[in-house]
């Protein structure tokens, strides 16, 4: 199992999921996390809360999932501080998020870790090209930083498409 140095909990209140990241929220993880999401999107939730308060960092896959499901959910950001502000002005994605600045308590409610089995090699390469796809598409000053590693990642999906 890959060690990932961060999680996700989740917690409902009326008709929002709230999702506490906790850590880093990298590739190593974030499978978890737009997995939650798919799942809760089957079951009619469309309002999303993410809660940065105990986030200590952010990768670019994270950053590129979190913009696909900015696309097909109402999204909130709580408590984005400095660094992951950072991280996404850094890639010009920040307009593209409804960022809360006001301080919520979100401490009362009874949250419970993602849990889930590994993910695949193959559904990993497709979900980090998807999410960095995401990213050029959002901002085309990205595609200087990514192009080469999307083009690694599509060749790397075409050997999986030939097995």
């Amino acid at each position: 199992m890959v060690e990932s140095n961060g999680r996700f909990c989740m917690a409902t209140y009326e008709k929002n999921i709230l999702i506490r990241v906790e850590g880093l929220a990298t590739k190593n993880n974030t499978y978890l996390f737009q997995n939650f999401v798919e799942k809760m999107l089957q079951e009619n939730f469309k309002h999303f809360i993410i809660d940065f308060s105990m986030c200590k960092g952010m990768d670019s896959t994270f950053m590129g999932v979190l913009l696909q499901i900015s696309n097909t959910v109402e999204l909130k950001l709580l408590h984005v501080g400095v660094v992951c502000k950072k991280s996404l002005d850094s890639l010009g994605i920040s307009r593209f998020f409804n960022i809360i600045k006001e301080k919520k308590d979100l401490e009362n409610f009874c949250y419970q870790i993602l849990e889930g089995g590994e993910c695949s090699k193959e559904k990993m390469v497709v979900m980090i090209h998807d999410a960095h796809t995401a990213l050029i598409k959002a901002n085309p000053e990205n595609k200087e930083l990514f192009e080469a590693f999307l083009s690694d990642l599509s060749s790397e999906i075409k050997k999986y498409s030939k097995t």
